[in-house]
């Protein structure tokens, strides 16, 4: 299996978060799927913390919190509240998380935050800048995103077929701290984690199996889904009268290469890291990989 991992470092704003989320957004679709077929559940585990803050329950319960909650789906109800209380966490606040979990819009989690909130800010601000570079629709807020990993730190998201058939087809967020963990400088990111397993299912159950003959080179175009977000960032930087960013440089980088629904290395040749056209001419290279950033 191969993992596509796309992070951008040192950037402060939710500007990184629209074009890593605008870029992976750009490969699904020019793998052949629609809008309609996925959605990127987004959240931020900062608001998560004001929520759980503003309902009585203390920061230093909060890291309990965020790993009993991050199990839910894959286990009762009843043995996350026990992990919970296990954790420490008394009955109201059991019942205040649970009542959290149940917020179903940046409305009603905006409205037990309280006014001024910096972590639903961040969030509009992504929808704003989405709407911008054309990917809005693909977004939807979900309270419950947590990410298990506990170096996230703020905006997270996952993203699943709209079904909901099978299990997340990328994944990742903010990281402020991890590459200081890990002996390196003080720098923020963001990044995700894109594999081929589910996707690969995915496109097999929404385009069936094509024939050898058929199969197609699907590829990220990596300088478009930067030019939305370089359009996005120079919309904000005159709106809010900073200096305008430069636009991001590289080349674009093919993913997928589907025929007779299995996932080949550039036209079947594993690790040449290019790929040749009936014509000889260069059509790129492939990578793809699973989600577990």
């Amino acid at each position: 299996h191969y993992q596509w991992n796309c992070d951008i470092v040192g950037e402060e704003s939710v500007l990184a978060e629209t074009e890593v989320l605008g870029a992976a957004c750009d490969a699904l679709r020019r793998m052949g799927l629609s809008n309609a077929d996925f959605r990127v559940h987004v959240s931020n585990r900062a608001l998560l913390s004001e929520l759980l803050a503003a309902s009585g329950i203390p920061a230093d319960l909060h890291a309990q919190v965020f790993l009993a909650l991050d199990k839910r789906g894959k286990m009762p109800d009843e043995e996350i509240a026990a992990m919970l209380r296990d954790g420490g966490v008394d009955e109201a606040g059991v019942k205040a998380t649970f009542a959290i979990m149940d917020l179903k819009t940046l409305d009603e989690a905006e409205k037990l935050a309280g006014a001024g909130s910096p972590a639903v800010a961040q969030l509009r601000e992504l929808f704003r800048l989405a709407e911008i570079a054309g990917f809005a629709e693909c977004l939807m807020f979900d309270i419950s995103v947590i990410r298990g990993l506990s170096y996230y730190t703020g905006i997270v998201f996952e993203c699943f077929d709209a079904q909901r058939e099978f299990r997340a087809i990328f994944g990742g967020g903010r990281y402020d701290n991890l590459l200081t963990t890990i002996g390196g400088d003080p720098a923020t990111a963001v990044g995700l984690g894109f594999g081929d397993v589910v996707v690969t299912e995915l496109l097999k159950a929404r385009l069936g199996r094509a024939r050898p003959e058929e199969g197609r080179l699907c590829g990220v175009d990596v300088p478009r889904a930067a030019r939305c977000g370089a359009e996005a960032r120079g919309e904000a930087a005159r709106a809010g009268g900073m200096r305008e960013p430069r636009a991001p440089q590289g080349e674009a980088e093919a993913v997928l290469l589907p025929r007779g629904g299995e996932l080949l290395r550039e036209g079947g040749v594993p690790g040449s890291g290019r790929r040749r056209g009936r014509d000889g001419e260069d059509e790129g290279s492939c990578d793809a990989g699973r989600d577990d950033r």
